[in-house]
């Protein structure tokens, strides 16, 4: 049942939106005699901190993209992205507010055109942050009809006619529009204040896996070239690993081995066998591998 106070997003100009819906919970009218779907502030402001964090990531990254159109050929004119190390402190400076961040700077990453001299565009945040705000309202207002109409799989719901032929579709790009205007309001110095300590936090747990990771790398490498020093250098198919007895020489090297090296050999997910293999034999030495963890 539609709340008497739902807002019917698709009958408001998009520049008056915002303002109706307003600072409290947005109640949200919706067609096919649905409940009326409420978008608490607490979950627009788990938006917040999306971009939020994403413009940390971008200052504490110190790398400032930038677009020419110099090297371009005759063909297209897609421009190309020029990655430039920069002092942190300027980049937190330059923008006064996330919208303005969003608009300007670039991510980094494209997305193909399909159109003919220009087949690339340069995505910037706030393409980037519209489209998880897309994933996550669409996900959120899935999980709502899914739950009233008794719908249990999410592709037999975007099949379904109530879906497919309603104003359903064209809410969620409404809701898309206006909650990335909301959730792009914050100040950059706002969002420096409150994620800089998560951001440099997370930074930390990412060094020290990485590092944690290149120990067991070098662990599982050494461990492998001690008992089988024969095969530096060789090149290893699947007709010479059956020649050479290889997976019953594992099998029993496995079997004696401490099992904390074992455990790293299924951690870092690489074979770090010595010489160069077939995919094949890598497939087939990672079974043997995790043969032995069981």
């Amino acid at each position: 049942m539609t709340q008497p106070n739902a807002i019917n997003v698709m009958k408001i100009d998009e520049n008056q939106l915002l303002d109706r819906l307003g600072k409290a919970d947005w109640v949200i009218a919706l067609p096919e005699n649905l409940p009326s779907l409420t978008i608490t502030t607490e979950w627009r402001r788990a938006l917040q901190a999306y971009a939020g964090k994403e413009f940390v990531r971008w200052v504490i990254k110190g790398i400032d993209h930038v677009l020419t159109y110099d090297y371009d050929p005759p063909w297209d004119h897609s421009g190309s992205l020029q990655s430039i190390e920069t002092d942190p402190r300027l980049l937190l400076a330059r923008h006064e507010m996330l919208s303005d961040w969003a608009k300007d700077e670039y991510t980094g990453q494209s997305k193909a055109t399909y159109t003919s001299g220009y087949g690339r565009l340069w995505t910037t945040y706030d393409g980037d942050i519209g489209d998880y705000i897309e994933r996550e309202i669409t996900a959120y207002l899935s999980a709502h009809c899914m739950n009233i109409w008794k719908i249990e799989d999410e592709y037999d719901l975007f099949m379904d006619k109530r879906w497919d032929f309603s104003d359903i579709p064209s809410i969620v790009l409404t809701l898309v529009t206006a909650l990335l205007e909301d959730t792009l309001q914050l100040s950059t110095a706002y969002a420096w204040k409150w994620f800089e300590a998560d951001i440099s936090a997370e930074n930390a747990a990412k060094r020290q896996q990485a590092e944690a990771y290149q120990h067991m790398y070098k662990q599982v490498r050494q461990f492998w070239e001690r008992h089988f020093p024969d095969l530096i250098g060789l090149r290893i198919d699947m007709p010479l690993f059956r020649e050479m007895g290889l997976e019953q020489r594992i099998t029993e090297v496995l079997a004696d081995a401490d099992p904390a090296i074992v455990r790293m050999m299924t951690e870092i997910k690489a074979v770090r066998f010595p010489g160069s293999y077939s995919n094949t034999v890598s497939e087939r030495i990672q079974a043997i591998v995790k043969r032995a963890t069981m």
